[in-house]
């Protein structure tokens, strides 16, 4: 009885593992029976039948052969994706932040259920009201003040310009111009008085010359022979004492 026990526990044992086999294998194909089907919102029509759509960051190579399952779907290469769940045939490609006319940079990689995400470079923005920018313009600089700052949607603002702002520079270039042409009389008159100066001196020298050759010219004359008629007039004692201290012969 006891052996008849013991061939019975191999066999036990063999059946008992095709059991768990069995059940393991069953709740395996469920599982992927379940993965393999989505729901009916989630399908396309084709040939009649509701297939799934493939995943975001994949695109449709075959359609399904059984409504509610998944035809043969592939990720998306290196530089292209698909962000949405889809039946495309391939992937879009990803945008690029470097064209350099643009003003462009990138703020997000592309991923493969992703688009790259650019955004503005430094000291510019963009206009459009569009989620994503193609295209970028510098932000306005200002003379008088920065009202409100570029960001990147918006351009600066800069501060009302001064009023009489062109009267205020207009009459700084005239007083500019009128200290000119009093310093430029001054100097014309300076220069004028220092050649007046001069010409007077030149004529001094020359008149006191001409009066010293009249001088000469009155020594020079020969007065001897009016000698008798002038002592005839002063007598000839005061005419004595005058050729004495005059030196007269």
């Amino acid at each position: 009885m006891m052996a008849a026990d013991s061939n019975m526990t191999p066999a036990r044992f063999f059946v008992l593992l095709y059991l768990v086999s069995v059940a393991f294998s069953s709740a395996s194909s469920q599982t992927e029976e379940k993965e393999s089907q989505c729901n009916l919102e989630d399908t396309y029509k084709h040939d009649g039948r509701d297939c799934c759509l493939c995943s975001a960051g994949q695109y449709l190579v075959e359609h399904c052969i059984t409504s509610l399952h998944f035809g043969k779907c592939k990720h998306c290469d290196s530089g292209t994706y698909n962000s949405h769940l889809n039946y495309q045939m391939s992937c879009e490609p990803c945008t690029s932040c470097s064209h350099p006319n643009e003003n462009l940079e990138e703020e997000e990689a592309c991923t493969p259920a992703r688009d790259a995400k650019c955004r503005c470079k430094r000291d510019h923005y963009c206009s459009s009201n569009k989620e994503t920018c193609r295209l970028c313009h510098p932000c306005k600089k200002c003379a008088d003040g920065i009202k409100e700052a570029c960001t990147a949607t918006n351009n600066t603002v800069c501060n009302d310009k001064i009023e009489g702002g062109n009267i205020i520079g207009i009459l700084a270039g005239t007083f500019a111009l009128i200290v000119f042409i009093i310093l430029a009389g001054v100097a014309v008159y300076i220069w004028r008085r220092r050649q007046l100066r001069i010409r007077q001196n030149a004529t001094d020298h020359q008149t006191n010359g001409n009066a010293t050759d009249v001088e000469m010219q009155l020594l020079r004359v020969d007065i001897q022979p009016h000698l008798p008629d002038i002592a005839e007039v002063i007598g000839w004692k005061d005419m004595r004492d005058i050729a004495m201290r005059s030196g007269i012969p």
